[in-house]
């Protein structure tokens, strides 16, 4: 036995019924789980930050649950190429059937996929290097999902004209201002003699 509550009734009053037949439908309330269906980059990642205190979180559009990894079910999904990650809510509990959105921060920096191009049949970035552009080949890209990188903090990655540039094409910056900010300061006012 546990707590649940009736979401819909199958089989009507009178109705003759065999042993076995289901009459009604029930959602157990108390034992929630999320269920998120993940790329299987995701589901590496998930796994290894959740080993290195990563808190996944299940954001609504108005308030936020912290979850536990309960299991990541060991098949692909082999038209849509995701694997079913189950996780349990720590605390507090959405509505059944509540919709949202599965948010960590992954140790692994990856790029959005609106900055990853294809270069003959290759997915790729393209980064400064100097005065030239270069396409840095991302061999686990996958087209529609964001990459994992490894790039250090200050490689530049061009934003910018990049649907047209091809490896070695040389480039400039526009729009970029080295000097520092100035400040306004207050100042006090003063009388002349």
């Amino acid at each position: 036995p546990f707590n649940a509550v009736i979401v819909e009734r199958i089989a009507q009053v009178g109705e003759l019924a065999d042993p076995g037949t289901p009459l009604l439908r029930i959602m157990d309330i108390d034992n929630l789980e999320l269920s998120a269906k993940l790329s299987t980059a995701q589901t590496a990642d998930l796994s290894r930050d959740l080993n290195q205190k990563a808190a996944p979180v299940f954001e609504t559009s108005d308030q936020r649950y912290a979850l536990t990894l309960r299991t990541i079910t060991p098949v692909l999904d082999t038209q849509a190429r995701t694997q079913e990650a189950r996780l349990g809510f720590v605390d507090r509990r959405p509505l059944p059937g509540a919709t949202g959105k599965l948010v960590w921060s992954p140790l692994q920096a990856s790029l959005p996929t609106e900055l990853i191009s294809q270069r003959q049949g290759k997915l790729g970035v393209f980064i400064q290097s100097g005065d030239k552009a270069r396409f840095v080949k991302l061999d686990e890209a996958e087209t529609g999902r964001p990459a994992a990188v490894e790039f250090s903090p200050d490689t530049a990655i061009i934003t910018e004209g990049r649907y047209r540039l091809q490896d070695g094409d040389t480039i400039s910056l526009i729009g970029t201002d080295t000097t520092p900010p100035t400040v306004p300061t207050a100042a006090s006012p003063t009388t002349s003699p």
